[in-house]
């Protein structure tokens, strides 16, 4: 995605998307904890440590094959 910046300031890119995409999705969760009613645990953080790395292997640029394997497997449902 952002193939045009230098080495170092891609990697820092990568790192403030994985640190924000993370804590924006552990902000999100208690809001809407309170609106449904439901407790969110061990599995929601887990959820959300995978959401950070996946945003940040997309805004570093790989393109992983298991990618669209897992697209594959949410469409079969």
């Amino acid at each position: 995605m952002f193939s045009a910046l230098p080495e170092a300031e891609r990697d820092a890119i990568t790192v403030i998307v994985f640190i924000g995409t993370f804590f924006g999705a552990l902000t999100v969760g208690p809001v809407s904890e309170r609106h449904a009613g439901v407790r969110l645990g061990l599995l929601f953080r887990l959820f959300c440590l995978v959401l950070a790395f996946y945003a940040a292997i997309a805004v570093y640029g790989v393109h992983a094959s298991w990618r669209n394997h897992v697209g594959a497997a949410q469409r079969s449902y």
